[in-house]
């Protein structure tokens, strides 16, 4: 999400409550501050980053959801 206020952190809630996992851009490099204090102070950020760090973190995300549907795949061979 990108812009001010809350918008973002309410899109942040939906997406926390889902099992997805939440990134907000640090305040430091953040061109406009608001919408990523705001989400950040929703208390539903699983990760705080700088843009250049976020590719990476996402990486590591989807081969954790990969494990999990290897791991439900072999499940069900039991």
């Amino acid at each position: 999400f990108s812009g001010e206020g809350t918008d973002g952190a309410q899109g942040l809630k939906a997406i926390g409550g889902s099992g997805g996992m939440t990134i907000a851009q640090d305040l430091e490099s953040a061109e406009h501050p608001s919408m990523p204090q705001n989400a950040i102070y929703s208390g539903v950020v699983d990760h705080i980053l700088k843009p250049h760090e976020m590719a990476q973190e996402l990486r590591s995300y989807l081969g954790y959801l990969e494990t999990l549907s290897e791991d439900e795949n072999l499940s069900q061979l039991h």
